[in-house]
């Protein structure tokens, strides 16, 4: 049975992938405040979203279901970048594995099969280094994440105090995700762990009803939470870090709150209909993204052309529109182009057994 589609958790979704582009094309803007607030609640929000809407499946079901829904999109977006990073000299992954005095053909690849979204180096192996494969970061750790908090659901029992053992566990995950002195842990467990504790956010809230009718004095209050955590410093959730931890999560909690009740009482029927395939498919908008990113670089030639004319403002919003723009198109093709689309929409487009590549059963 096909689950309908709520409307308004498709416009968060589109919401919080407009701020991942944007997060991504502020250049010479990239540690202002603005900034701040972006990098506050762009992928937090992601994760409260599946604690919202999380069901407890048995472990080998959810396995089966994410492999299909996140790592095969990984799978293809990691091979586009590994591959074209190979074959083009000019990308910031290229950059990066000469930097690091390894060959770009190991460096790649390795950087695909380690999964991290920030470069690292290993000091338990000698500082070996390992290159970042960008944003699809998030989609290892979303699978991780998703994986922990239902294990948790198998392993804390039903009763009036299942909420705050979660809440413990969830924090003693938080804690644990931030020590990367030996470097970040491979397929982004880092960020998986820390994940945890928004996924329970998310999950409280559906306990409680608190999304069908979001009182306004909690509006109000994430306004505050959200604008005091960007004061605060910045959060990077793909290194588990953030300037203050607790203002970090807090104002994650505020921002997505607000940005929830936002689409909710968004009702102009135009901006609704452009937003609700972005929502929709939001993963391919994050692939595109990130192949764009790293590989076209096309945004940053656009900004570099202005900002040599000192029109850094201009480069900078037209950077993102293009940006914008390059996914809308990826979100209009890939559904209908025949292979591609397999892993992207794998449910509606499933491997058959006489495809090159079976479905898991």
């Amino acid at each position: 049975m096909r689950v309908k589609r709520i409307a308004w958790i498709d416009i968060v979704r589109a919401v919080g992938m407009l701020l991942i582009i944007a997060g991504h094309t502020l250049f010479m803007y990239q540690f202002s405040y603005f900034a701040r607030a972006i990098y506050a609640v762009h992928v937090p929000i992601f994760f409260i979203l599946s604690g919202y809407l999380f069901r407890k499946k048995p472990l080998k079901k959810q396995v089966r279901d994410l492999f299909s829904s996140l790592l095969l999109p990984y799978i293809f977006t990691a091979g586009v970048i590994v591959v074209l990073s190979i074959l083009i000299n000019k990308t910031a992954l290229h950059d990066l594995t000469v930097f690091a005095g390894l060959g770009p053909n190991r460096a790649s690849v390795l950087a695909g099969l380690y999964g991290i979204g920030t470069a690292t180096k290993l000091t338990f192996l000698n500082n070996h280094p390992i290159m970042a494969i960008g944003a699809i970061w998030f989609l290892l750790a979303m699978f991780v994440g998703s994986v922990i908090f239902n294990l948790l659901q198998h392993l804390v029992p039903e009763g009036k105090h299942k909420l705050t053992i979660l809440w413990i566990l969830s924090i003693v995950l938080l804690v644990i995700s931030t020590q990367t002195q030996y470097g970040l842990l491979p397929w982004s467990l880092n960020a998986g762990l820390m994940s945890v504790i928004f996924y329970t956010f998310g999950y409280t809230l559906h306990q409680y009803n608190f999304l069908d009718a979001i009182p306004l004095w909690s509006v109000g209050l994430g306004v505050i939470l959200w604008g005091v955590s960007a004061w605060s410093g910045f959060f990077y959730v793909n290194v588990a870090h953030a300037d203050n931890l607790l203002l970090a999560v807090l104002g994650a909690f505020g921002g997505s709150i607000v940005i929830c009740w936002l689409a909710q009482h968004l009702t102009q029927p135009q901006v609704v209909k452009v937003l609700l395939p972005f929502g929709r498919y939001s993963l391919i908008v994050l692939c595109a993204h990130i192949v764009d990113l790293d590989i076209l670089r096309i945004g940053l030639s656009i900004y570099a052309h202005l900002a040599t004319a000192g029109l850094t403002l201009l480069g900078t919003v037209l950077a993102i529109i293009y940006r914008i723009t390059f996914a809308s198109i990826c979100v209009y093709f890939v559904p209908k182009m025949p292979f591609v689309r397999h892993f992207f929409l794998n449910k509606q487009y499933p491997f058959r057994r006489s495809d090159k590549i079976v479905k898991i059963a």
